[in-house]
Order: C-alpha cells, then structure tokens, then sequence
C-alpha cells in the first residue's frame, strides 16, 4: 500500500490499525496537502464493515467543532471504500496518562465536543481513552465516530442489523449500565462514558476493572468506585451515577459546571445517593 496512489492521494506510511480500519498518512496532490486516510481493514470486508465506515463519515462529517476529528470526504477504490481525515499530530489517551494540571480544560473540550455531537443528535456509543487525542499544542480531539448511532424518534430501530448489539459494541470498561444490559441507550450513555474516562485520567485506574469481562460487567451494573481525590470528582461521581436519570442529563450541563471550577469560587453540588 506504500507509495500506492488512490484516487488522488499518494500513500505515504502506516499510522495505525484499529478494530474497523488501517490508518495511513497520505499527501493530496490536488491540495498539497497531508492527511489521513483510514480504510476497511483487508481482513473485514464484509458489508456490516462496509456501512460501518460509511456511517462514520456521515455521521462525523455533519460536525464542525475545534475538538471532533474532521472528515474531509469519504470515497472508494476497487469496491474499497475509504475516509479522509485531517492528520494529527500528538497521542491518545489510550495509556491512561493523568493531567492533574490540564485536565479540568481537557474536560471541558471534551464536554463541549459531545454537547456539539448531541445537539445533532449523534451518540459516539464508544469513548474511551484511545478515542481520544490530545494535539501537540494541548488540545483533545475526539476520533472515531466508527459506532456512532444517528438518534431518531424511534431510537429503538435506529441501525439495528448495521451493529452488533448494545451489548457488544462499545468498550466494556466504559460501557454504561444500559449498554452493558443491552438496553436502548440514548445520550446519557456517552455521558457515562465520559465520567469513566475522566475518572481514569484522574486516578490512574480504571473506575470498573476486572479480571474477567464478568467481572468487569458486575462492577459496571452494581458497585460505585471510590471518588477521585481530585477537585472534578464531584463531576465525575455525577456522570457515573448508574441511573440515568440521576445523571447529567445533558453533556452542556456538565460544560457549564466545569466552567464553574475555573473560578475559586466555583462549588457544584455532589451526586445524589
């Protein structure tokens, strides 16, 4: 695939390869310009694959915001189809790295990224920390809306037979209960995602760990972490209340309480029992 030219992108190097696609580097020669390409990976072509990458370009592409990848366009070569990305320079959070001194602006690009994307009523369905990208100049970015799921009136068909089922498709450590149960979900379950994120860059540690997917499903549905020593924790503890409805109930409520602790004076009230 190196030096091979597809459409009008010459490839240049390999970037990476995830569970939906093989990421390169690659230079637009009518724009002279360099940006990632991510194609189907060459062991899933299958069509779920297929519309799996192509739900991801539209549903990415429909939003403009400094903190969410941009799709430039989505093509296809030899029955192969592709996407084209800005090209980042930086690293995931996939190391679970703490930023005890950047973590509260961190936060609130992140909250302020998925208010966007559920204001267009899209659901990520995946976050977790190697979706998440911090630029060189200190800034998130969220990647890959590969699971993402157009919310409609009647959300319990939205894309059923293009996903494996809610049980399956996201992460396990970040799934919420609902996910986790295989229930239909809505936004408040990226909202959860957000507080086990949020809570493992705080700590360090995973908030629902196991050594067996049981285990980690079990501590997901029934236990409650200990809360982070760590001035976003009552954020974080909110957003992982196991009821939906005793969580935020929207990713714009929790922008303007982080916004709140930019200032001394700044107090959010804790989650309730």
């Amino acid at each position: 695939m190196i030096g091979r030219t597809i459409s009008h992108y010459r490839i240049i190097e390999q970037l990476g390869e995830g569970g939906m696609g093989v990421v390169y580097k690659a230079e637009d020669t009518r724009l002279g310009r360099v940006v990632a390409i991510k194609m189907i990976s060459e062991t899933l072509h299958d069509p779920a694959a297929i519309e799996r990458l192509k739900r991801e370009a539209r549903a990415a592409s429909s939003l403009n915001h400094p903190n969410i990848c941009t799709i430039h366009e989505i093509d296809e070569v030899d029955g192969q189809p592709f996407l084209v990305m800005e090209l980042l320079e930086g690293h995931t959070l996939r190391d679970g790295l703490r930023f005890d001194e950047t973590l509260l602006d961190l936060a609130i690009e992140f909250a302020d990224a998925l208010a966007t994307a559920h204001e267009a009523r899209i659901i990520h369905r995946d976050l977790k920390p190697a979706n998440l990208f911090v630029t060189k100049l200190g800034h998130l970015k969220i990647l890959d809306f590969g699971l993402a799921k157009l919310v409609t009136d009647d959300s319990a068909t939205v894309a059923r037979g293009l996903t494996a089922s809610d049980t399956t498709v996201g992460t396990i450590a970040y799934m919420s209960p609902e996910q986790a149960r295989g229930e239909v979900i809505d936004s408040r379950s990226d909202i959860f995602s957000f507080g086990a994120v949020l809570y493992e860059l705080a700590t360090g540690t995973k908030a629902f760990a196991g050594a067996t997917t049981a285990l980690v499903f079990d501590n997901i549905l029934h236990k409650q972490p200990p809360p982070p020593q760590h001035r976003l924790a009552p954020v974080i503890m909110k957003a992982l209340q196991k009821d939906r409805e005793m969580r935020y109930q929207s990713a714009a409520d929790i922008r303007a309480d982080l916004k709140r602790l930019e200032h001394p004076t700044g107090v959010i009230a804790a989650p309730r029992k």
